[in-house]
Parts: C-alpha cells; sequence; structure tokens
C-alpha cells in the first residue's frame, strides 16, 4: 500500500484552525495522571484551545482532574465514561461543530466501541458534526531512531496500542464513518534537532511524523 503524502503541519495549528470560533465537544479533555501539572504549567491542550471556541464543552473519566479543573473555575466539563456519551443527556442540548478526540484513542481498551458510542452520538444530535483524531504515530521517527538506539520504549503510561495510517484508517471506516481527510502532523516542539529532522526525513516519506491527523464524519 503507498501511503500518503503531506507537508510538515503543526497538530496544533490545524486543529485549532478548524475549530476557531466552532462550538466543540472535547472528549477525554484531561491529560490524567498530569493534569494539575499541565495546568501550572499553562501546558493543558483543554485550555489553550478555550479561548478559540465558540464554545467547548469537555468529558472524561477521570473524576479527580474534572472537580479539580471545577476548582479553578472551568465550565462545561462533566466526569463521563465515553462508552456511556449517548446516556448524558445533557449534552445533547448543543449541536455541535466538531467533536475533538485528541490523544484519546490509544488510551482506551476498546477503540472500536468508543468510536461507534461517538457514531451514535452524533447521529443523535447533529450528523453534520465532524469529528477530529489525533494519535501516536507507530512510525514515528522518535520511535524508529532515538528510542531504538537507547533500547528503551517511550511510552505513556496508559497506553494501550499505537496505530499507523492503515489499521486506524480499517477502524473507523469499520465504526461507519468515513474519512474527510488525513495528515500526518508534527507535535510542536523547541528543539531544533526535533524539528530539522522530521522536515528532512520528510523528503523520503511522511510516515515518520510524530502523529496521525484524521477529520471524520459520518457515513452517508
Amino acid at each position: 500500500m503507498i501511503l500518503p503524502r503531506n507537508k510538515v503541519v503543526d497538530r496544533l495549528q490545524i486543529i485549532n484552525e478548524l475549530i476557531k470560533n466552532k462550538v466543540v465537544l472535547h472528549l477525554g479533555f484531561t491529560d490524567s495522571p498530569f493534569t494539575e501539572k499541565k495546568y501550572y504549567e499553562n501546558s493543558l491542550f483543554h485550555m489553550q484551545i478555550s479561548s478559540i471556541c465558540k464554545r467547548i464543552v469537555g468529558i472524561d473519566l477521570d473524576q479527580s482532574g474534572v472537580e479539580f479543573l471545577k476548582s479553578k473555575g472551568v465550565e462545561d466539563i462533566y466526569t463521563c465514561n465515553l462508552y456511556d456519551l449517548t446516556e448524558h443527556k445533557e449534552l445533547f442540548k448543543d449541536k455541535f461543530d466538531y467533536i475533538l478526540f485528541s490523544e484519546v484513542i490509544e488510551h482506551l481498551p476498546n477503540a472500536g466501541l468508543a468510536l461507534e458510542r461517538i457514531k451514535e452520538f452524533i447521529l443523535n444530535t447533529n450528523p453534520k458534526t465532524k469529528l477530529i483524531i489525533t494519535t501516536p504515530n507507530i512510525h514515528n521517527f522518535t520511535f524508529r531512531f532515538t528510542d531504538a538506539f537507547q533500547n528503551i520504549e517511550r511510552v505513556h503510561p496508559d497506553h494501550y496500542y499505537y496505530f499507523s495510517y492503515r489499521t486506524l484508517s480499517n477502524l473507523i471506516m469499520d465504526s461507519g464513518l468515513t474519512i474527510f481527510e488525513f495528515k500526518y502532523v508534527l507535535y510542536r516542539n523547541k528543539n531544533p534537532f526535533l524539528l530539522l529532522l522530521p522536515k528532512f526525513l520528510n523528503v523520503f516519506s511522511s510516515s515518520f511524523m510524530p502523529y496521525l491527523f484524521f477529520e471524520c464524519e459520518i457515513k452517508r
């Protein structure tokens, strides 16, 4: 299978461009077990994007993280099991333009069921809602080069698995969704070497990029 090619694109930049002035449901908006640390470092993704959305609602299974952010004045956030998404009727009052599912799917023991629940939620609220999925790429150059030479596996403590373009595409389509757009994307990094290397590798293949970006919609 010939893999897609694209220019080096920043993950946060492309997300920000899509959700600007939109109504967004952010799934898995905390960053357990790092929520408090990232909040105080001003690096928590939900806080970074809140100001650019017309309205943003967050749900997460991590009750302690949700309660911590509520104590800091963050509004429209709920403790919710993603697999039970359609049972939370308080979420049905909004017609979301986008559902943001960023760096979450790799944390779930049943990713296919999660996508099916999201599809059901979209059908019950706004069939025109688009779903953004981002996830680490198994062919990430840091996995293939830096970690390999150090004989280490750099992995979040809550990750179950990693995806490639082909494996996640299969899962998305089997869940009743269609892929509107796909890109290999780069995570914003201030290290000059980690910015230069992917640009060099992209001359040969975009598949070395650290993250996968999918924009999906209901199959029509």
